[in-house]
């Protein structure tokens, strides 16, 4: 007993791993890290953050206020509210991600555009549209890939 106690622990006492101690990532690690969860937060928490601004345009409206942009903020507190609850289990929501990664593309060919039409706006809008590509290409970068067992049966049907 002393010897097989002894072989299984290392120089400062601690367990030395085993080969059933291995998991899929590697040994003495419970889980791999949420990679996508820690990336998909930060988007997720910036886009939830437009219930500030959309609060104060509600809350102390100005003749100067544009009504559509505080429609837009609404969308955007939406999306970044579902974007946190898909932190979770990102896998499980790939169409959520992708759907706020491709209309932040949207998004942004609609402001560019305007830019160049309303000439007094074509700075805000251009920066504008530059994060809004930024924030696209991060979400589609960061949307997990199919599972093994999907693509079966995607080709199955």
């Amino acid at each position: 007993m002393v010897e097989a106690k002894r072989r299984h622990l290392s120089l400062r006492g601690r367990p030395v791993p085993t080969r059933s101690s291995h998991r899929k990532f590697g040994p003495c690690y419970p889980e791999a890290p949420n990679i996508e969860a820690l990336r998909l937060t930060p988007g997720g928490v910036f886009l939830a953050a437009a219930i500030y601004p959309m609060a104060i345009f509600l809350w102390h409206p100005g003749p100067s206020d544009d009504s559509g942009d505080t429609m837009m903020l609404s969308l955007y507190f939406t999306l970044g509210v579902f974007l946190l609850v898909a932190v979770r289990k990102p896998a499980a929501h790939r169409s959520l991600i992708a759907f706020a990664g491709w209309s932040s593309f949207a998004h942004a060919v609609v402001m560019s555009i305007l830019g160049f039409h309303i000439p007094s706006e074509k700075t805000g809008f251009l920066i504008g549209s530059a994060v809004l590509v930024v924030i696209g290409v991060a979400l589609l970068a960061l949307a997990p890939g199919r599972q093994s067992h999907e693509l079966a049966s995607a080709a199955g049907a």
